[in-house]
């Protein structure tokens, strides 16, 4: 008897396999995702379910506004890695009771000040 698949690998998410299609010959990758309960199409267990779908095509516009957007958080990430700990302890302390960690407080606030025209 073989085990079920799915039933084992039940909290596993991502990319697991990639192949063809028998009949049009294309590749494609199949995904899991969690999602809320009920809205799988595999067994719900716990709090969320499961799906097991094939992963849409990625398509990457490389418009301006993606490359100024993406300029800006390389920025804020450099400049995150230029504090010192101290500094980043202070965002940390501030983000408490913002549903956010201090990286990401600090990050939004650097994109508040540098808006995307400088990019």
């Amino acid at each position: 008897m073989k085990p079920d698949l799915h039933k084992i690998s039940k909290r596993v998410t991502g990319k697991i396999h990639q192949g063809y299609d028998p009949f049009t010959g294309k590749a494609f990758k199949m995904v899991y995702q969690q999602v809320r309960k009920g809205l799988g199409n595999l067994e719900d267990q716990g709090k969320m379910g499961l799906q097991l779908r094939v992963e849409p095509p990625r398509t990457d516009k490389k418009s301006l506004s993606q490359l100024q957007c993406r300029a800006r958080l390389s920025a804020a990430t450099a400049a995150w890695k230029t504090l010192d700990t101290e500094q980043k302890f202070i965002f940390s302390e501030d983000a408490i009771g913002k549903y956010l960690t201090g990286y990401n407080l600090f990050i939004s606030w650097y994109c508040k000040q540098h808006p995307l025209t400088e990019y």
